[in-house]
């Protein structure tokens, strides 16, 4: 019962060692994105970009292009036939990403 006990235990404290790695990890990783949001922010400043004008990029923005004729498509709502066909023909979604 005892060996079991130290058993336990040692498990224990291994688990708290990755916990607390993880922990330190998740801190870094948090870190790193608010630098990337307050770089963000200052280009925004520095060249008078609005949220309203991200937005609306987001919004407008062409995600999928027919590389036949142009045509493009948001990745939003029904899936055009031309991009039904590219699929069925065995092209990947990713295959007709914007670039």
């Amino acid at each position: 019962m005892e060996q079991l006990d130290q058993k336990t235990q040692k498990r224990i404290a291994e688990l708290a060692k990755q916990q607390q790695k993880i922990a330190a990890e998740i801190s870094k990783l948090k870190n790193q994105r608010s630098a990337v949001v307050r770089d963000i922010v200052a280009k925004m400043d520095k060249y008078n970009v609005s949220l309203a004008d991200v937005q609306e990029y987001l919004n407008n923005r062409k995600r999928y292009v027919n590389p036949t004729t142009g045509e493009t498509w948001s990745g939003k709502g029904r899936k055009p036939f031309w991009v039904e066909q590219a699929l069925k023909s065995g092209k990947s979604l990713e295959s007709l990403a914007a670039k």
